[in-house]
């Protein structure tokens, strides 16, 4: 699975479904800001 959002690091998890009966449920910490993009100038 990757999440995605603007503003935020996008982070990929592999998750592995055994063969099981009834609801899975999966919780994944929240996404961190996002690193600022630094500008270098260019003559």
């Amino acid at each position: 699975m990757t999440f995605t959002m603007v503003g935020k690091q996008t982070k990929s998890y592999s998750v592995e479904i055994a063969n099981s009966t009834g609801d899975v449920s999966y919780e994944f910490p929240a996404l961190p800001d996002s690193q600022p993009v630094s500008s270098v100038a260019v003559d």
